[in-house]
């Protein structure tokens, strides 16, 4: 189950890596997004190369709470939740912690996918996480 919710994830990441890198590299004119490729680098619509957009924001994103980083065109890079996959038991379980002593607690987790985004340029990014849980089945 954690296997395929993993080999899940892994497809859904290359294929919007893929995806960004065939409109950017199609043709060396701007595409419809407003990304284009000088000099074999792939550029944002401001001018910044995609890859100092996306040091910049690993930088920022640090220290900097959600909705404060700025981006190096002037703009503001948006964090904003684009997938939330069911939740799904895994095989990890302990005994209740609230007492009751016929039962176990059970983890679940679930893949969640966030896009970061500039809400003036054409950089964007997606950040994959995992979020786990409790489940008390004790009686």
């Amino acid at each position: 189950m954690k296997k395929t919710l993993f080999l899940k994830v892994c497809a859904v990441t290359a294929l919007l890596s893929v995806a960004f890198t065939a409109s950017a590299f199609a043709a060396e004119k701007t595409s419809e997004d407003g990304v284009y490729v000088q000099d074999g680098v792939v550029m944002c619509s401001c001018g910044t190369s995609i890859k100092a957009h996306r040091e910049e924001v690993a930088v920022l994103g640090e220290s900097a709470e959600a909705g404060d980083i700025s981006c190096s065109c002037g703009g503001q890079i948006v964090e904003s939740l684009i997938f939330e996959s069911p939740w799904n038991f895994t095989e990890l379980s302990r005994r209740c912690t609230h007492g009751f002593s016929n039962g176990h607690d059970y983890e679940k987790s679930r893949t969640l996918i966030y896009q970061t985004k500039c809400d003036t340029c054409c950089f964007s990014s997606h950040r994959v996480a995992t979020e786990t849980t409790w489940e008390c089945r004790g009686f």
